[in-house]
């Protein structure tokens, strides 16, 4: 998966299929942010809560339900939903 500038970064997404898990306010899938023309890859599954998932169309879809959309800049998000829980698994040291 490739984080970049726009002028560069259509290529991946014509080449690989891909998805990525995104979970409710996680602030960490915005990051570069889009201000400094940073773009994020097509094909988001977004947690929008337990059990809650919604498949994004498109790069940074601005929808509530896709990560972008739920967090517009890191003031608003959460940075305890990055380790979990995917579908009631929570990630890191904290957890095992």
């Amino acid at each position: 998966m490739t984080v970049g500038r726009e002028s560069s970064f259509g290529q991946p997404n014509r080449f690989y299929d891909f998805s990525y898990v995104t979970n409710e306010k996680d602030l960490v899938p915005i990051l570069p942010g889009r201000f400094l023309g940073y773009v994020h890859p097509s094909g988001e599954k977004h947690i929008v809560a337990a059990g809650s998932w919604y498949a994004c169309v498109g790069q940074d879809n601005t929808n509530v339900d896709c990560s972008t959309g739920a967090v517009p800049n890191i003031l608003d998000g959460n940075t305890k939903d990055h380790a979990g829980p995917y579908d009631g698994v929570y990630i890191g040291s904290d957890y095992c």
